[in-house]
């Protein structure tokens, strides 16, 4: 099967046979603070799998209705079924496409920590307490901005809010198993300021969900 080249990928011609291939990860992060220290990802997958059958997206919508479209960039798109493991992992299928191949570029089922649902509730958690610390140092720097000359003062905020909550995986080891973030539709505001980006973010998530509460910042030392 011949995958046409867009933007950054070139044409490449994709031909069989189908293989297997099994991969296993585990890394450390160094900053306790923005990350889960130790991240695990396995997937299993199949390259080529047009060498043996084409799946086109109308077939995965009619074996897995529940799979989800997700359009990528420079001509990628994917596919993915997920479901839950028995701890509460996310274990997701995803079928990969590009823009002029009826069928599957490649087949990966995949788990990896910061798809789980525990994960992804923590670093909820963990954004509002900095969307709540930015908030409050927005009130002595509230003409910070989004052009170029103004990120030394935004990396300053991001650092000052980070030291005022707790670190990331501190709240993900405190996170039960099976739990599950809220669901509210990401808002986008285009503020001129960062801070009043800002409070149109925490605005609309409190409008979405009523009962989000977003913690307080710890105090200063």
């Amino acid at each position: 099967m011949q995958r046409p080249g867009f933007a950054i990928n070139n044409p490449v011609l994709i031909k069989g046979p189908a293989k297997l291939t099994y991969r296993s990860y585990r890394s450390v992060n160094c900053d306790p603070r923005s990350d889960v220290v130790n991240v695990f990802e396995a997937s299993v997958g199949i390259e080529a799998p047009s060498a043996h059958a084409c799946l086109t997206p109308s077939d995965i919508s009619r074996w897995l209705p529940e799979a989800t479209f997700e359009q990528a960039t420079d001509g990628v798109s994917l596919m993915r079924y997920a479901v839950k493991g028995p701890q509460g992992q996310q274990i997701a299928a995803e079928f990969g496409f590009f823009m002029g191949t009826p069928c599957s570029t490649g087949v990966d089922v995949r788990q990896w920590t910061v798809l789980d649902a525990r994960y992804q509730a923590a670093k909820q958690v963990h954004d509002r307490c900095l969307l709540a610390a930015k908030q409050r140092y927005c009130k002595a720097h509230p003409d910070i901005t989004f052009e170029a000359r103004d990120m030394g003062r935004r990396d300053v905020m991001d650092e000052d809010a980070l030291g005022k909550c707790p670190a990331l995986d501190t709240i993900y080891q405190k996170t039960p198993i099976g739990a599950v973030p809220e669901r509210y539709e990401e808002y986008f505001n285009p503020a001129k300021t960062v801070c009043a980006s800002i409070d149109a973010r925490i605005a609309a998530m409190r409008a979405a969900s009523p009962v989000v509460g977003l913690p307080k910042p710890k105090p200063p030392k």
